[in-house]
């Protein structure tokens, strides 16, 4: 498997137990499971590609708060059959990436989750079937 990057500068930090639940794959959420894993970033913080592709659309969490926002990452090289949703990112453009490419900002989770820890919350796919994102996390360089 190609090693991906991280999404912020310096070591990742999964999102533990906090007011509104956890972070990590599995963890409950009412009548579904959690399908990503939140990385903690700061508001406003860089959000860097974790791997080489093309960002091809803006996604959006939530269907009734276009305020949330997120990009879409399809891989290719090395990467392909990849892609990588990263939800509570202001993201800058579309189009080709490096991994570590800057491809936004955080967003602030205040305001529609008061006390949240601060994160982008990222889900990962691999030939159109959503993985364990555990094991991408674990291996970012």
């Amino acid at each position: 498997m190609a090693e991906f990057h991280s999404i912020v500068e310096g070591r990742m930090q999964s999102r533990g137990r906090d007011a509104f639940g956890s972070g990590q794959p599995g963890a409950s959420r009412g009548h579904r499971s959690h399908m990503g894993i939140d990385v903690i970033a700061f508001p406003m913080q860089k959000i860097l590609s974790p791997i080489g592709g093309e960002v091809i659309r803006e996604a959006f969490p939530y269907k009734d708060d276009p305020s949330m926002r997120g990009v879409l990452i399809r891989g290719n090289g090395d990467y392909t059959g990849w892609e990588i949703k990263l939800f509570y990112v202001l993201g800058l453009f579309s189009g080709e990436v490096r991994p570590g490419d800057l491809i936004g900002h955080a967003q602030n989770l205040a305001s529609k989750y008061p006390g949240i820890t601060n994160h982008v919350h990222m889900e990962v796919l691999r030939s159109s079937i959503k993985v364990d994102p555990r094991e991408p996390f674990r291996q970012c360089f």
